[in-house]
């Protein structure tokens, strides 16, 4: 299971902060800004043109000078990707050059994204407006200019200043941002060459790294570092809430330090927060796929790990920073095409079930989970069995459980799946402590019982007989239905009952020879010195008793055994 705790600690700095530092207060009533077009959901695709001048960084050495736009473009390349193409950039080829936002207001026609222009183009030309003629041109542009040089937006002085590696003019009409553009110094000496702005960090400038940084104010994002000096607030990039601290190798970090050429957890929680995704699509292509299936189920069992926009998208329903069952039998149903997927059309959760009353669901699933043997204190394996009672023929398409123990005295689990339901993905992860089974199937069965699980444990011996006893405890389940074409949790509605049998072993103190092995050689040895083998407390028949029983035990499956 990937869940928030996982994913964070793999990041004990983390923050990011919105631009013109917005506080909680303000995030609560909307003052934030960002690029979306008007009326559009949330989770909107969405194409921003991009323009960048022709003599950008013209004045440097001539392979700088030539590789400087193909570094600028890497750079929106990278937020891009962090989106799974969620945003685009496409850059314009039909103006003749960048045009600044030189302006004391916004001209009375914004530019436009290159997609919208051709998506409206005759709409634009019935207006007399021809390409030429289209505001500010692109939606951003870049730029660079000699320390000293200023520029004027609505109303604000910008100003290339000593020292100053470059600055962003972003352009806004209410929360929405319209036009921007990015200015980056001619004064400093600049590179393509990720090993040489490495070793000359205070000299020689990445520009791939800068406009990086410049980019993500233009996306929204401020400096987490000066947050709390200019009244605003961090936000941890897993759970939007507020937090501090920060952490220096941040893509959107004041200071420059060197080369940063890649989008870290807080850039990436912060795009899911202002940018909240398709739900399922992690390659932004509007659909949910075998392809995002694949990489979900990666995710879920452990061998991928998720920047935290991928975690969003992919935690749609419950929201909880975890990866659940419901959440991959919903994408394996859009995957499969077993139930359609509409773009924009949002998800059910369990909280608003009573808000949206769907059929009344199956009366009972019992999840049983059965211990052997009784008594661990013989040593060898101890063995769990997971079933299923489902009298109500419920359409089980999933099932999610997660298994606690002792790991001091059970160890090295071993697992074997069972067929319920059938023609299934199987998910198994393990952390100490706990095992994590997760079945998630192609199609419902109308079976009423099943095996889910078999699991397997070595036993520590002197551990076992110190705790005196062995507890397997289902701390999590979930069963996954498919209620009349609606893929929800079973229990969900009233009347519905989803219960959980737990069980444990008694571990008696057998093995008085202390070689880890139960035989009879410790019966002779309990004999010549009697111990408290039931652990109540005194020593007595009782002891020898349940010696010699739990030696007939094996003596007996020795005797039935087929030779």
């Amino acid at each position: 299971m990937v869940s928030l705790a996982a994913v964070a600690a793999a990041s004990s700095v983390c923050a990011f902060t919105l631009f013109n530092f917005r506080s909680q207060a303000d995030v609560d009533v909307g003052q934030f800004v960002r690029w979306l077009p008007d009326g559009a959901p949330a989770a909107t695709p969405f194409v921003l043109s991009i323009d960048i001048d022709d003599d950008f960084l013209a004045n440097q050495d001539p392979e700088t000078a030539a590789a400087a736009e193909a570094a600028a473009v890497k750079a929106f390349k990278s937020w891009s990707d962090a989106t799974g193409g969620f945003i685009n950039f496409q850059q314009v080829t039909l103006w003749n050059d960048a045009v600044p936002n030189a302006d004391p207001l916004p001209p009375s026609f914004e530019g436009v994204g290159f997609a919208e222009w051709i998506a409206n183009r005759e709409f634009f030309e019935g207006m007399g407006i021809t390409i030429g003629q289209v505001g500010w041109g692109a939606n951003i542009e870049v730029f660079s200019r000699p320390t000293g040089f200023t520029i004027t937006s609505e109303t604000q002085l910008f100003e290339m200043e000593p020292g100053n590696l470059g600055f962003a003019v972003i352009n806004t009409t209410g929360t929405r941002i319209l036009s921007a553009d990015i200015y980056l110094n001619e004064a400093m000496t600049w590179t393509t060459d990720h090993a040489v702005a490495e070793a000359n960090p205070g000299t020689i400038f990445d520009i791939e790294s800068v406009v990086l940084h410049e980019l993500g104010h233009i996306l929204g994002f401020d400096h987490p570092n000066q947050a709390a000096s200019m009244g605003g607030d961090n936000f941890d990039p897993f759970t939007f809430e507020v937090g501090d601290p920060w952490s220096p190798n941040d893509v959107m970090h004041a200071w420059y330090i060197g080369p940063k050429r890649a989008l870290t957890d807080d850039e990436s929680g912060g795009l899911a927060f202002l940018y909240p995704p398709i739900p399922g699509d992690l390659d932004g292509d509007q659909h949910v796929t075998v392809v995002d299936l694949a990489q979900a189920l990666a995710f879920a069992d452990g061998s991928i790990q998720p920047t935290p926009y991928q975690l969003y998208t992919v935690d749609f329903i419950n929201r909880n920073g975890e990866i659940e069952a419901i959440e991959l039998t919903q994408m394996f149903q859009w995957a499969s095409g077993a139930t359609p997927y509409e773009f924009g059309s949002g998800v059910a959760n369990r909280s608003d079930v009573d808000d949206n009353p769907r059929s009344a669901g199956p009366g009972q699933v019992v999840a049983t989970t059965t211990a052997t043997p009784n008594d661990i204190g013989k040593g060898g394996l101890a063995e769990v069995l997971f079933t299923i009672e489902n009298p109500d023929a419920a359409q089980v398409l999933s099932w999610d459980i997660v298994l606690s123990y002792d790991d001091a005295i059970l160890l090295n689990p071993t697992c074997e799946l069972g067929e319920f339901p059938p023609n299934a993905i199987k998910i198994m992860t393990t952390s100490p402590g706990e095992i994590r089974l997760c079945v998630i199937s192609s199609g419902g069965t109308f079976d009423t019982t099943g095996e889910l699980a078999r699991i397997a444990f070595d036993v520590d011996l002197p551990m076992a007989a110190a705790a005196g006893s062995a507890d397997f405890v289902i701390s999590t389940m979930d069963v996954v239905i498919n209620d009349g074409g609606t893929i929800r949790l079973f229990g969900d509605q009233p009347g519905e009952q989803l219960i959980t049998v737990d069980d444990s072993v008694i571990a008696s103190d057998l093995d008085a020879t202390g070689d880890g092995v139960f035989n009879m050689n410790d019966i002779y040895a309990w004999h010549a010195t009697p111990t408290d083998v039931n652990q109540d407390g005194s020593i007595d028949d009782d002891d020898r008793q349940q010696m010699v029983r739990c030696w007939r035990e094996d003596e007996q499956a020795d005797m039935l055994a087929i030779p």
